[in-house]
């Protein structure tokens, strides 16, 4: 990813997400961690929603690897909030197919990740978390099909209510 592909989705990401996978993931992801002691990664890491979630799931060290300058300031910001958080969430500014951390991992998360990649870059990106999990580690991903876009027909994700304001997605 060359520009931030992300940057006009950064002031909404919350709002939509909060109304679609994330409730689930927060009640999913805990016991599929449970046991976790020693590093996590996060590919995707976004806004931190989810980063949020494990921090609170595992007394882990948390690598937090998003690409994304416009989704790392709001998880930055996210974090200022939570001195635990702020002490053991580090961020990287990489790729999934990027992400090399000092030792290997207990657990890699990828939450509504992999179907950005393409099959090769998919191929590519197993061996690359290979090198990062730790041997008996735990890989935990979602994947989430998304209907494909109708030329010329805009896309409505959802709509909220912010204060005086009704936003449309």
């Amino acid at each position: 990813m060359h520009e931030d592909d992300h940057a006009v989705a950064v002031p909404f990401y919350d709002l939509w997400h909060e109304d679609g996978h994330v409730p689930m993931v927060r009640e999913l992801l805990p016991p599929l961690l449970s046991g976790v002691r020693r590093g996590v990664i996060e590919i995707g890491a976004g806004t931190g929603l989810i980063t949020e979630l494990i921090v609170r799931a595992t007394p882990a060290e948390v690598f937090a690897v998003e690409p994304s300058l416009g989704m790392r300031s709001v998880l930055l910001s996210r974090l200022v909030s939570d001195p635990e958080a702020l002490r053991r969430v580090t961020v990287l500014p990489y790729g999934g197919l990027d992400v090399e951390v000092d030792e290997p991992v207990e657990a890699i998360v990828m939450i509504s990740v992999l179907q950005s990649f393409t099959p090769d870059e998919r191929a590519e990106l197993w061996r690359v978390l290979a090198r990062q999990l730790e041997p008996g580690g735990r890989l935990l991903f979602n994947w989430r099909e998304r209907a494909a876009a109708v030329p010329g027909a805009p896309a409505v994700l959802g709509s909220y209510r912010v204060g005086r304001h009704a936003l449309s997605l």
